[in-house]
């Protein structure tokens, strides 16, 4: 598969756009083919680095992702391949005490999608199934289906 991955952390010439392997969903977890993506502030953040930030290489980022269930991986259910769904980004990595109260994101094993683990800049993202919501069935990933949900909030 095409990703945006970095092997480094620096300005923008460390960015390359590269063939990788396609993952595989595991139990739990879902094959997105990812349809939309959006650059933010943590992609330029990641891509420079800081004291500490271990990342498998290449990494790419991307944490608001959209797109199309490509493959279910054991034991998901309430999902179907080809449908539309929208990613949250806080991955939970591990069951613990702060989890099992709900309160993922101060667990030692909560990720975020992007920055510590591979993102969606990448024609696929594996992310468990539970990170997914369902789009309408009548939007798109086209600035028309944008302008349906810039409507839809504000009237």
């Amino acid at each position: 598969m095409k990703v945006l991955c970095l092997y480094d952390h620096g300005d923008l010439e460390v960015l390359q756009h590269t063939d990788v392997p396609t993952p595989e969903p595991g139990p739990g977890e879902v094959l997105v083919r990812v349809r939309a993506t959006a650059l933010n502030h943590l992609d330029v953040f990641v891509r420079r680095g800081w004291p500490g930030l271990d990342l498998e290489m290449p990494h790419w980022g991307g944490s608001d992702v959209a797109g199309e269930i490509e493959m279910l991986g054991e034991g998901v259910v309430n999902r179907e391949v080809g449908q539309g769904v929208v990613v949250d980004p806080g991955v939970t990595t591990l069951e613990d005490e702060f989890t099992r109260q709900g309160e993922d994101s101060v667990s030692p094993g909560y990720a975020i999608l992007g920055e510590d683990v591979r993102g969606g800049h990448a024609e696929f993202v594996v992310v468990p199934a539970g990170n997914l919501m369902a789009m309408p069935e009548d939007w798109d990933f086209s600035r028309s289906g944008r302008e349906s949900w810039s409507r839809s909030w504000t009237g």
